[in-house]
């Protein structure tokens, strides 16, 4: 992408750096705390249904994490 002079408003800055955001280290921790509840290696099912039904997790949230490219990779998905 060619720098055009004008300060990046969000969509430009969006363009230019296009790479995934890396997670914050409190993130981090507490992706590593939901993994460890459910236990890492789990299926994507397996997953939704721990968290859904043993330790009453919204289906929305679950959605939610299953959709991180954070939790997929630490999952191995």
């Amino acid at each position: 992408m060619t720098w055009t002079g004008h300060t990046l408003c969000k969509t430009c800055f969006s363009q230019a750096n296009f790479g995934q955001k890396q997670p914050s280290p409190s993130q981090m921790d507490s992706y590593n705390r939901i993994v460890a509840m459910v236990g890492a290696g789990k299926s994507e099912a397996e997953f939704r249904a721990n968290l859904a039904n043993a330790h009453g997790f919204y289906e929305g949230d679950v959605n939610a994490l299953c959709a991180s490219p954070t939790v997929r990779q630490l999952m191995g998905w």
